[in-house]
């Protein structure tokens, strides 16, 4: 019954560990780009660094850095640069291969847009994962 048990427990920890190496947080780890559909010249030069729970935005004049969270297709971005000014982020992502694409309100209000296609006044951002 013991040694039934033990099985059991290796096996949902092996299935845990490999259901969480596919995880859209592991896959969004990496350096990302605009890509070719940004049409916003906005964001043209941020480079996006995704580590475990870390987020760094840099452009052409700001260094932002700070922490994001994913659940279900929802991400939260809180950041801050060097001055102390902040930047909140709430939104809906979607992550197809290397191509990521974020709806992002960053009025720092908790306001997520209804879909990708919502033009409430929300920025939308492609990225391309960079090797």
């Amino acid at each position: 019954m013991l040694r039934k048990f033990r099985t059991t427990i290796i096996i949902a920890c092996y299935l845990l560990i490999i259901l969480g190496c596919s995880s859209d947080e592991n896959k969004l780890i990496g350096i990302w780009k605009p890509s070719d559909e940004m049409n916003e010249t906005l964001y043209e030069d941020h480079v996006w660094e995704f580590k475990q729970d870390q987020l760094t935005i840099k452009d052409s004049d700001k260094v932002y850095k700070g922490s994001y969270e994913i659940n279900s297709d929802k991400i939260i971005m809180k950041l801050v640069d060097a001055t102390g000014d902040r930047k909140n982020g709430f939104g809906l992502y979607k992550l197809d291969g290397n191509k990521l694409t974020i709806k992002v309100n960053e009025k720092g209000e908790e306001y997520y847009p209804s879909n990708l296609n919502d033009e409430n006044g929300y920025d939308l951002i492609y990225l391309m994962k960079s090797d």
